[in-house]
């Protein structure tokens, strides 16, 4: 995947993020985001909600065995790997640590909720630098 402009989230994939940030709070939220790209637009077509291993509130980490899994159902339904989603105590921009890992997993996009008040901010490392996503909130996210 290269650089997309923005990521499309129907309302309710919003809800269920929002949910899970709420229900997993004062600990990290996280999951996996899967769809297809559709010229510089990432359409999310299913949101995998996973454990947060570390059960710590300010890192996460999804176990291998479940993304693995996670992977290979969206594949089989067609679907390509985005990015993840985690949430954050605060804002949602990305940790030093969220930077570290973002460099490992280039081109996906990592999507941030603040656990505060559930605003969301989409990012992407190209080429190394820092890139923000749009985030697009629909009530039908169809490409």
């Amino acid at each position: 995947m290269r650089y997309v402009r923005a990521l499309k989230l129907t309302e309710e994939q919003v809800s269920l993020l929002e949910a899970e940030v709420r229900d997993r709070y004062p600990l990290e939220a996280c999951g996996i985001l899967f769809g297809a790209v559709n010229g510089k637009v990432a359409v999310v077509r299913k949101v995998s909600v996973t454990h947060n291993v570390l059960e710590s509130p300010i890192m996460f980490k999804i176990d291998p065995g479940e993304f693995l899994d996670s992977l290979f159902r969206a594949e089989m339904d067609g679907l390509s790997l985005l990015g993840f989603f985690h949430s954050h105590p605060s804002d949602p921009s990305p940790s030093p640590r969220d930077l570290f890992y973002m460099k490992l997993w280039p081109d996906n996009i990592w999507l941030i909720i603040s656990a505060l008040d559930y605003r969301m901010a989409a990012y992407q490392i190209i080429n190394g630098a820092l890139r923000k996503v749009n985030v697009i909130k629909e009530s039908n996210c169809v490409s």
